[in-house]
């Protein structure tokens, strides 16, 4: 699993909550540090192994099961490192750098990251996470949606409970309902993606 963003967005808690999720179902872990200027705007990521006998985190091409974005250029910056068929969930929050703005270059579309995933990628999800934590009334848990998402496609190997355990253990006593209410909804959205990819026929 390759987390990524940029400084700032909650980056660290995502990747805990997946590590321990995954030691409380009594696989075996790797983890990476955060990689890249870990401060607030600069891009960030972070590499999770579990279940594996792989030893090293190391970044290879095609290697990854699953890209976990808080931004959406950096769900694409990634893109060389997923598997054939791997999985990409996605925030659609742009934060362009001002080096990109004094240079006028054109940032990515939502529309340019599923092209580039387009006929590799089982699925592209890509959320509009500014609505759905405006709804839930906290624009800080953004990452606890992703998680939510998450966590439905990997319960076959870590239950969704465990994830809600892990959630829970990480994030500051005084947010628990409010990340918990993101996990929830995350997970809502996300089983609605299962059923509408099992209700397809290709």
């Amino acid at each position: 699993v390759i987390v990524s963003g940029v400084g700032g967005q909650g980056i660290m808690l995502l990747t805990r909550s997946i590590m321990l999720a995954a030691k409380l179902s009594g696989l075996r872990i790797i983890g990476s540090e955060i990689h890249g200027h870990a401060v607030r705007g600069g891009s960030t990521y972070s590499i999770i192994i579990y279940g594996s006998n792989n030893e090293s985190p190391i970044l290879m091409k095609n290697s990854v099961d699953y890209i976990i974005s808080l931004e959406l250029a950096e769900a694409l910056r990634m893109g060389p490192y997923l598997k054939k068929n791997g999985l990409v969930i996605s925030s659609n929050t742009k934060i362009v750098p001002v080096t990109s703005v004094l240079k006028n270059e054109r940032y990515p579309t939502e529309e340019d990251v599923k092209d580039e995933f387009n006929g590799w990628a089982r699925a592209t999800i890509i959320l509009d996470t500014k609505a759905i934590t405006r709804k839930l009334g906290n624009s800080r848990v953004t990452n606890s949606v992703l998680y939510g998402v998450f966590s439905v496609f990997e319960q076959d190997v870590i239950p969704l409970e465990t994830f809600k355990e892990a959630l829970l253990t990480q994030v500051p006593k005084k947010s628990l309902e409010e990340n918990l209410k993101a996990f929830e909804e995350g997970v809502n959205i996300a089983e609605k993606e299962v059923k509408v990819a099992t209700s397809k026929s290709y």
